[in-house]
C-alpha cells in the first residue's frame, strides 16, 4: 500500500481498586511511554526473538500493562493447585468453551457469521464492548460504519468480534470460544516445541523491570504470553485464507489478541491496518517512540494506520521510525452524528434529552481506567452540587462489569440527579448533544466532545499532560482539587462552542475526506 491522504484469552484483567495501589509503581501511561522509549534507545530490542518472531512489541505491552496494573502476572491467584484440582479445572474449562461455542451458534442467529465466511477481502478484528444501543439493536461504532461504507464500493467485510453482545445491528462472527477451543488443541500439539529456556536478552530486561515491579520476574511470565500469541496466530493462519482476506484491519493493534492475528497475516503476506479507536501519539505508548526495528520490520506492528485526522497522523510520522502507510480517514461513526439523518440516531438524542430533563446544568462524566480516582473525586464534588444539576456518568467499556458496584456507590451520595446505567448504554454522541460540560480524568471523550462544541474539565495530571495543547488553546480547563472543580462548574467554563469546533476540525477529518480515503482503500483492495 502507498501513503494516502485519505487481551488475549487467558489474560486476567483488573478493573478494581487494586489498580490504584499498583499505580504507585509508575505515575501514568505517559511516564511509562517515556520509560519504554528510554529502554529502547539503550538496548537492542530489535533482536529480541522468541518462538520464531520479534517479540519486543508484545513485551512492551506486557510491561506497560503490568506496571500500570491492567494485567495480573501468571499465578497471581494464590497457591499451587493439586493434580486433581488441575485436571478438574481443565475439564471445566473445556466444557465451558464447548458450551460457549454452542451458545454463540444459537444466540442472535439471524446475524451469525462464520469466522471463515468465504469471499471477504476485508477482515476486521474488534470487540463487543464497542457497541451501543441504537433503536432496537446494538450498533458497533467502528465495525458497522466501516462495513457499510465498504459495501457501497462492492467490498464485503467479515467482522471477527471478541465477546458477545446482541441483538446486533449487522452480521459478525463471535470468535472467542471457537478460537480458545482451537487454541487448546493447538497447545497440546505444540507444547514441547514451544518450551524454551530464557534467551540471553531476558537477563537485561528482567534486571531493568524488577526494581519497578518490586518483585522477581520469571521468564515463564512473558513466555506464557508469547506462547499464547503464537498459538492463536496458528488458528488465525488457517482462518484468514479461508475467508479470502486481502486486508486485516485491527481495532487496537497492540492487544495481544490482535498481535496474534497480525503475526498470522505477516506470515501469509496479508496487509494489516490499525484503525484509530482512541487517544494516540504522542501520548499513547503504543503509537510513539518505535525507534529500533528489525531489518524486515516487526511482524505484529501493522503495515498501515488509519487516523482520525492530520494531528495524529503527523504526530505518528514525527515520533516513529517504523515504515507504515498513513491513511487519514476520519471518524466514520462521528460523521453520522454531525448531521443526523437516521431516525434511530435521532431517537437516541431524544432519549438523552429525557435523561437531562429540566436540569439547570448537565455534567457528563466519562470514566477511564482506573476506576477509583473518579469515584473519590465525585464523592466529594457531587454532594455539594445543586440538586437541580444532572450527573450523567458514563463508564469505560472495561468497567461495565462493575456497573452495579459503581452505581450503588454513587447513588449512596443521595444526590437526585445521578444516572449511570442509561448514560453508559446510550451512544456517547447522543449524550454530548444534551450536555453542558464534560468532566474526565483522561478519556478520549474529551476530544470527541469538542466536535459537539462541548468544553472539558480535565481532573488529573495525566489528562493535563495529554490534553495540554487544548488547555493552552482554551477549549479545556484543568482542575484536580474537588473544591476548585465544583467552583469552576458553578461559575461556568466560559468557553464558546465555536472555539471547541475549531479545535475539533484539526482532530477529525471532514466527511468528504473520509469518502476519498475509503475510495483509495477500496481501489487498493480490488486491484490487489
Amino acid at each position: 500500500m502507498t501513503e494516502s491522504s485519505g487481551t488475549l484469552v487467558g489474560l486476567k484483567v483488573t478493573h478494581t481498586s487494586t489498580i490504584a495501589e499498583k499505580q504507585s509503581k509508575a505515575a501514568s501511561p505517559v511516564d511509562l511511554a517515556d520509560l519504554m522509549a528510554e529502554y529502547e534507545r539503550t538496548h537492542a530490542v530489535e533482536g529480541y526473538l522468541a518462538l520464531g518472531w520479534h517479540v519486543w512489541p508484545l513485551l512492551r505491552t506486557w510491561m506497560t500493562f503490568d506496571l500500570y496494573g491492567y494485567w495480573e502476572p501468571p499465578g497471581s491467584d494464590g497457591g499451587s493447585p493439586s493434580i486433581v484440582q488441575r485436571n478438574v479445572g481443565r475439564l471445566r474449562k473445556h466444557w465451558a468453551l464447548a458450551r460457549g461455542l454452542l451458545r454463540t451458534q444459537l444466540r442472535d442467529r439471524s446475524k451469525y457469521d462464520s469466522p471463515i465466511a468465504a469471499e471477504r477481502p476485508v477482515v476486521l478484528l474488534t470487540y463487543s464492548n464497542r457497541r451501543s444501543a441504537v433503536g432496537r439493536s446494538l450498533t458497533h461504532r467502528i465495525a458497522d460504519p466501516l462495513t457499510a461504507e465498504l459495501a457501497t464500493r462492492g467490498i464485503e467485510t467479515l467482522i471477527w468480534e471478541r465477546g458477545e453482545a446482541c441483538p446486533r445491528a449487522a452480521r459478525s462472527a463471535w470468535i472467542e470460544h471457537r478460537l480458545a477451543l482451537q487454541g487448546k488443541f493447538a497447545e497440546r500439539r505444540t507444547r514441547s516445541s514451544h518450551a524454551m529456556q530464557a534467551p540471553k536478552w531476558f537477563a537485561e530486561l528482567s534486571a531493568w523491570l524488577e526494581p519497578m515491579l518490586g518483585r522477581k520476574v520469571s521468564w515463564q511470565e512473558p513466555l506464557g504470553y508469547i506462547r499464547q500469541v503464537t498459538l492463536f496466530s496458528e488458528v488465525f493462519q488457517r482462518w484468514l485464507p479461508q475467508a479470502g482476506c486481502k486486508l486485516l484491519m485491527l481495532d487496537c493493534w497492540y492487544s495481544a489478541f490482535s498481535m496474534a492475528a497480525s503475526l498470522a497475516a505477516s506470515r501469509l503476506g496479508i496487509t494489516t491496518m490499525d484503525i484509530q479507536h482512541g487517544i494516540q501519539a504522542p501520548h499513547h505508548w503504543s503509537y510513539r517512540s518505535w525507534n529500533r526495528t528489525p531489518a524486515t520490520g516487526y511482524e505484529v506492528i501493522p503495515d498501515a494506520f488509519w487516523f482520525w485526522g492530520d494531528v495524529d497522523a503527523e504526530s505518528f510520522r514525527d515520533n516513529n521510525k517504523v515504515e507504515a502507510s498513513i491513511f487519514v480517514g476520519g471518524n466514520l461513526w462521528l460523521n453520522q452524528w454531525r448531521n443526523i439523518a437516521s431516525p434511530e440516531l435521532a431517537s437516541c438524542v431524544d432519549k438523552a434529552s429525557q435523561l437531562r430533563g429540566s436540569a439547570a446544568q448537565t455534567v457528563l462524566v466519562s470514566f477511564s481506567l482506573p476506576t477509583e480516582y473518579h469515584l473519590r473525586i465525585l464523592e466529594q464534588v457531587i454532594p455539594q452540587s445543586p440538586d437541580s444539576w444532572r450527573w450523567l456518568i458514563r463508564l469505560h467499556p472495561g468497567q461495565i462489569v462493575e456497573i452495579d458496584r459503581i452505581s450503588n456507590r454513587l447513588n449512596a451520595l443521595g444526590h437526585p440527579g445521578i444516572e449511570v446505567e442509561q448514560s453508559t448504554a446510550l451512544p456517547l454522541y447522543a449524550l454530548l448533544q444534551v450536555s453542558d460540560v464534560h468532566l474526565t480524568r483522561n478519556s478520549t471523550c474529551a476530544l470527541e466532545a469538542l466536535a459537539f462544541g462541548i468544553p472539558t474539565m480535565v481532573m488529573h495530571e495525566e489528562g493535563k499532560h495529554i490534553f495540554d495543547s487544548y488547555i493552552q488553546s482554551g477549549t479545556m480547563v484543568y482542575e484536580d482539587e474537588p473544591r476548585r472543580i465544583l467552583n469552576r462548574l458553578v461559575q461556568g467554563l466560559s468557553i464558546q462552542p465555536e472555539h471547541c469546533l475549531l479545535d475539533a476540525q484539526k482532530i477529525f477529518a471532514p466527511r468528504e475526506q473520509s469518502g476519498l480515503t475509503i475510495d483509495t482503500l477500496a481501489s487498493l483492495i480490488l486491484n490487489d
